[in-house]
């Protein structure tokens, strides 16, 4: 897939398919010194047994944090790193958790789907001033429709996160791909925090924020041939370009 716009033109620009959809090596034969690589559901067994391990040794130690939290003796010198400890337990569950919902098998309802009705009820359902510039009658896009309409409510989410006032909402053709892009009037995003956005868990948010709404997205795309690209001045705007194949891509 070739993204239109030079990544150059923007020094605070990342495309989620420049890092992610590289791929692995091909596989070795067995003759091979370096080791064939497992199958993804492999991965995936391996992710859920390795959680259920840490969510035994989290109960653990909330456990424990909890009863010396109970001491009415307990000197601040000591209660004060406790309690960071539980809280530091607890947010580790919660990364746990969200990981356990990744893992799942997604079960999507690939097909096409015309994008125009799920644009045009964002302002509704995020409650957010989203701006529709000359959305076409109808535009169609190889997908699923609700993690499409998930996508977009995150990117404007994130908009509404970064103190922006509004988000400007354009569809275009490009090519053999649909290209969705929105752009908000935010605070931006600086060069150094635009080339980490991708990667899971990165946040530099302070309201307990977990750091995986990109990072979905991201995987959603590489499943249907898509791309997500972000540019950003740092300063004044954000703009997320979605580029979704108008067709089912070939089989691999």
């Amino acid at each position: 897939m070739q993204l239109s716009g030079s990544m150059s033109d923007n020094p605070n620009a990342v495309d989620s398919r420049s890092a992610f959809l590289k791929g692995l090596p091909e596989a070795k034969s067995p003759g091979d010194a370096a080791p064939a690589y497992f199958p993804p559901q492999q991965y995936t067994r391996l992710l859920a047994g390795l959680i259920h391990k840490l969510n035994n040794v989290i109960t653990v130690l909330s456990g424990h944090t909890g009863l010396l939290l109970l001491q009415p003796k307990l000197s601040r010198a000591v209660r004060e790193p406790v309690q960071q400890m539980l809280e530091a337990t607890q947010l580790l569950s919660r990364y746990l958790d969200e990981a356990v919902v990744l893992a799942r098998a997604p079960r999507f309802e690939l097909g096409p789907v015309d994008v125009v009705p799920l644009l045009a009820e964002l302002p509704d359902r995020t409650g957010f001033p989203v701006s529709l510039a000359a959305l076409p009658a109808a535009a169609t896009a190889y997908g699923d429709a609700q993690q499409l309409r998930a996508c977009f409510e995150q990117v404007v989410q994130n908009a509404r996160e970064a103190h922006a006032e509004s988000v400007t909402c354009r569809v275009e053709e490009d090519g053999e791909w649909l290209k969705i892009s929105f752009r908000d009037n935010g605070k931006g995003i600086s060069g150094d925090v635009i080339n980490r956005i991708f990667e899971p868990f990165f946040t530099t948010k302070k309201d307990g924020s977990i750091g995986l709404g990109l990072f979905r997205i991201q995987g959603y795309l590489a499943l249907t041939g898509g791309g997500l690209k972000v540019v950003s001045d740092g300063k004044t705007y954000t703009e997320s370009s979605f580029f979704l194949a108008k067709t089912s891509p070939p089989a691999s």
